[in-house]
């Protein structure tokens, strides 16, 4: 399996998509992490400002946005792109 493959599967650990997140510079790489629901909060908000629309595409974005985050201050750029969301709008 090769990495744009394991950050596109959900059943990647999320140890391992963390793993995958510290590798910049593939777009493709970092969209797949960005919709991935597996993808941890704080990777996935190293993500959010390069890749607004994949977090958005998130599965786990509708859980976010149903349940909210702990602390979204931590978490500006998963804020920004919550405000700039479609499904807020």
């Amino acid at each position: 399996m090769t990495e744009l493959e394991e950050a596109q599967a959900p059943s990647t650990s999320p140890s391992r998509l963390a793993e995958l997140a510290t590798r910049r510079g593939d777009v493709a790489l970092e969209e797949a992490l960005a919709a991935n629901p597996s993808t941890p909060l704080g990777d996935l908000e190293a993500l959010a400002e390069a890749h607004p629309q994949a977090i958005c595409n998130n599965p786990l974005w509708s859980v976010l946005l149903l349940e909210g985050v702990p602390e979204w201050g931590a978490y500006p750029n998963l804020m920004l792109a919550l405000l700039e969301s479609p499904e807020v709008a």
